[in-house]
């Protein structure tokens, strides 16, 4: 076996792969290897119940080609409700550990989230969130991330419509998006 020792090596091309003659690759560090992206374009309710629920359809799974890769996982979620207080957090399930991630620090009573608001709009009006975390998982296993929402006011909390969702030109469907992209290291 032979050593290759290089004091700088640059890719050529644009995404920063570097091809080698036994068919692997290398990423040069902070390149793209992959993404991996779900878009939510139903529905989702989520009751006044004070508990942490799952965002239907709102999980992306990736699996790494790297233990020393990041992930970046992007999200934008669409919701509205009449004077709500929705909290959404992110969960990372790698198999036999499900861990809640990019939270805020523990507080008193105060609930651990990734973003949230308090939601007083009209009831034909949404509004979106948007937030994004940088993951070191140290895995080559399957990652699934997914979004949980707490609403813990006495109203629901829509995904991607507005509370009184009028069929009618005031009214209006739309998307959320959450993203995981492996960046090498």
């Amino acid at each position: 076996m032979s050593t290759l020792i290089l004091n700088n090596l640059q890719s050529n091309q644009a995404n920063g792969v570097i091809g080698v003659s036994s068919g692997n690759i290398v990423y040069s560090p902070g390149s793209m290897v992959q993404i991996q992206s779900t878009t939510k374009t139903d529905t989702f309710s989520a009751a006044p119940n004070g508990t942490w629920t799952d965002i239907t359809g709102m999980t992306v799974t990736i699996t790494p080609r790297r233990t020393s890769s990041r992930i970046w996982v992007v999200v934008s979620v669409v919701g509205g409700g009449p004077s709500t207080t929705p909290k959404i957090r992110m969960l990372r399930n790698i198999p036999s550990d499900n861990t809640v991630i990019a939270v805020g620090d523990a507080a008193g009573s105060r609930q651990q989230a990734m973003f949230g608001s308090y939601l007083h709009v009209d009831a034909n009006q949404t509004m979106a969130f948007g937030s994004n975390f940088y993951d070191t998982p140290s895995t080559i296993s399957a990652i699934t991330y997914k979004l949980q929402i707490n609403n813990d006011n006495t109203q629901t909390w829509f995904c991607n419509r507005s509370n009184s969702d009028q069929d009618s030109a005031t009214g209006g469907r739309y998307i959320s998006v959450i993203t995981a992209i492996e960046i090498a290291q």
